[in-house]
């Protein structure tokens, strides 16, 4: 299951949402009103192919919110738990405190090799970095020279609808084969 995780108010909820919504780019934006996530929160996102409308691409995705730092990595299954970091591109006061996070799960023994997909957000507000700035002050180069997983990156905002293809893409990398796919029988 893809866990995705970041800092209070870094944009997982609202950029969820419009993942959820894909079918109708545009739904979503930043004026939607979102409620910040104290817990966990499991959403599926879905993709109907037109060629194939009978058989939908999901796959869930467990948000945890950015007050459950400490227990993050309760919600980590070895083996099989990809990785949506998010941080706000546009709050230079919280990107130490989420590079510090960031490495926390990269160190994590039941998260080497997992894959981890950096949502730079809110990346139309004026006070937002550049990827490149971004990557340069989270110091992400040096990162990808030590950790063991594979690490990406991406721009994400509500405002720009070819800013969230890229991203299901990735999330759908990792759908889940139902029951049916699997033997031909009921779905269970």
């Amino acid at each position: 299951m893809i866990l995705c995780v970041g800092s209070t108010g870094s944009g997982k909820t609202l950029m969820l949402r419009a993942l959820v919504e894909n079918s109708t780019p545009g739904s979503v934006n930043k004026n939607t009103t979102v409620v910040s996530t104290n817990g966990a929160n499991i959403v599926n996102i879905t993709k109907i192919n037109p060629k194939k409308p009978d058989s939908p691409e999901t796959v869930p995705i467990r948000e945890i919110g950015g007050t459950m730092v400490p227990i993050w990595a309760n919600f980590i299954e070895a083996g099989k738990t990809q990785v949506i970091y998010v941080v706000d591109a546009s709050a230079p006061e919280k990107i130490g405190p989420a590079t510090i996070d960031l490495i926390g799960l990269l160190t994590k023994p039941s998260l080497q090799g997992a894959p981890f997909l950096l949502v730079f957000t809110k990346t139309d507000l004026t006070s937002s970095r550049t990827l490149n700035e971004l990557k340069n002050i989270m110091r992400l180069d040096d990162m990808k020279e030590y950790c063991n997983q594979e690490m990406s990156c991406l721009e994400f905002t509500t405002e720009n609808p070819e800013k969230l293809e890229p991203l299901l893409n990735w999330c759908l990398q990792y759908q889940t084969v139902s029951y049916t796919q699997m033997n031909g029988n009921a779905n269970y």
